[in-house]
């Protein structure tokens, strides 16, 4: 049992040091995946180099009605990127 609250103990320690680093340029899709990454989440969408068409849409749907991970959880994604894009 001692063994396997240490390796828990070591490993939850291990996952809180590493640290991952978002290139914050401002953009609307730099505001989406710190939005997202607040909450224990990605959209591989969002990892994308180029912040255009779809990748836009998506992170303009996360910024402008995701104020919480819960609003983020209950937001539909696909409905609002294709309101987006056919508007």
């Amino acid at each position: 049992m001692r063994k396997t609250l240490a390796l828990l103990s070591a490993t939850l320690a291990l996952g809180c040091s590493v640290e991952t680093e978002f290139v914050d340029d401002g953009s609307v899709c730099a505001q989406a995946r710190h939005v997202l990454y607040e909450c224990g989440v990605s959209l591989s969408l969002l990892e994308q180099e180029s912040c255009a068409g779809p990748s836009r849409a998506a992170a303009e749907c996360v910024v402008e009605q995701a104020d919480s991970c819960e609003s983020l959880a209950l937001l539909e994604l696909d409905t609002c990127v294709s309101n987006a894009i056919t508007n």
